[in-house]
């Protein structure tokens, strides 16, 4: 199985891994975060120690008729219509010298604590991690399907987030169980397209710096 991940991260990304695998993974993470942060627009490849990756997708398409949430009165009288674009969980699974991390990416809003500890739960009952060991993160998206607590929102649809918890399931179990062993090149490149809450500079720019990882299997160098 080969894997070719490229992900566009934040400083909190590389700092996540840093924290949850062990040195020297964790150090020469350390040291490309300090070059982020001088703004190299260069990509440095990191020489690892082997670590396994795995990576996984699965379409969490709502049914017509789910609630949806991120435009008030219209997600309270008609709910989903139709499907525009497809939309998926994602989960990146990285294993160093016995520690583990999993890390899942949502084209939702957002989750409310009860939700992200059912799923965590969910996760750690059929894997064995920890909550610490596992990463939700969601897009904010204002066009997808109800999750998440509002008071002044009616509940989201029990049977959505019950097939979402599957779909949670079938992906990090499958990222687990496909990891091989892969290399990771970090740098900072520039991109025109939109990003959430871009830094505006002295000068009135919007800064276009982007920071990335790209995740090789060993054997597709």
């Amino acid at each position: 199985m080969k894997i070719r991940l490229v992900v566009g991260v934040g400083k909190w990304f590389l700092m996540y891994i840093k924290n949850h695998l062990p040195t020297p993974t964790g150090f020469l993470f350390s040291e490309q975060v300090n070059c982020i942060n001088r703004r190299r627009e260069t990509s440095t490849r990191l020489s690892l120690i082997p670590m396994k990756a795995g990576f996984a997708k699965e379409n969490i398409n709502p049914p017509i008729g789910t609630r949806m949430t991120g435009f008030g009165a219209r997600d309270r009288d008609r709910g989903c219509e139709a499907i525009h674009d497809d939309i998926y969980v994602r989960a990146l699974y990285l294993t160093h010298e016995g520690r583990e991390v999993l890390i899942m990416g949502f084209d939702l809003l957002f989750f409310s604590r009860d939700e992200a500890d059912r799923y965590k739960g969910a996760i750690g009952r059929r894997i064995d991690l920890a909550p610490s060991q596992i990463l939700l993160n969601t897009s904010h998206s204002h066009l997808g399907p109800k999750v998440g607590t509002w008071l002044y929102d009616p509940p989201s649809d029990p049977l959505y987030l019950q097939a979402l918890e599957q779909a949670i399931l079938n992906t990090a179990c499958h990222a687990r169980d496909t990891a091989v062993e892969v290399t990771i090149r970090a740098g900072v490149t520039r991109s025109a397209l939109p990003m959430s809450r871009r830094v505006k500079l002295e000068n009135g720019k919007v800064a276009q710096s982007l920071q990335a990882l790209c995740i090789n299997s060993a054997t597709e160098e």
